[in-house]
Parts: C-alpha cells; structure tokens; sequence
C-alpha cells in the first residue's frame, strides 16, 4: 500500500500531466483545485483504473475531487489493489 505522500504525489503528477492542471505545483493540499465536469470525469477513470476504487456518485461523492486532501483520505480508505 503507497504512502500518503506517495498518494499525494500520484495524483498531482496525474492532474498536471494529463489534466493539464500547471498551478498544482504552487496549491496547499487543501486548495480547491476548481475541476470542470470533463476533468472530474477523467479524475474518476484514473482512480478506477489506478487505485480499482469505485467511482459511482454514492460511493466517491463530489467533495471527494474538491482538492488533494480528500483525494488522498478516500483514496486511502477506499482502494482495493494497485495496479
């Protein structure tokens, strides 16, 4: 099982290589990193794929993608294997 900041760093590597998201670098953990639809959507295909989380609504609601934090929590407590 990855470290927290293994997690971390992870999922900021994912958001400014392929979410194009550059400011990632320069946001606390607890920024709101302000994700379209399009971006979440492809957030959440990530952590399936990644992490084999289950990204349905009732299981990783929205304030999951609101910033690297919660990202990291749910990704901790949820996920199955790595793949």
């Amino acid at each position: 099982m990855p470290t927290n900041k293994e997690l971390e760093t992870t999922l900021k590597d994912f958001l400014k290589d392929e979410l194009m998201l550059s400011q990632i670098e320069f946001m606390g953990n607890k920024d709101d990193l302000s994700l379209d639809s399009l971006a979440q959507t492809e957030l959440r295909i990530f952590l399936e794929e990644k992490f084999d989380l289950d990204i349905s609504m009732e299981a990783m609601p929205v304030s999951v993608t609101q910033n690297i934090e919660n990202l990291v929590y749910h990704v901790d407590q949820h996920h199955k294997t790595i793949a």
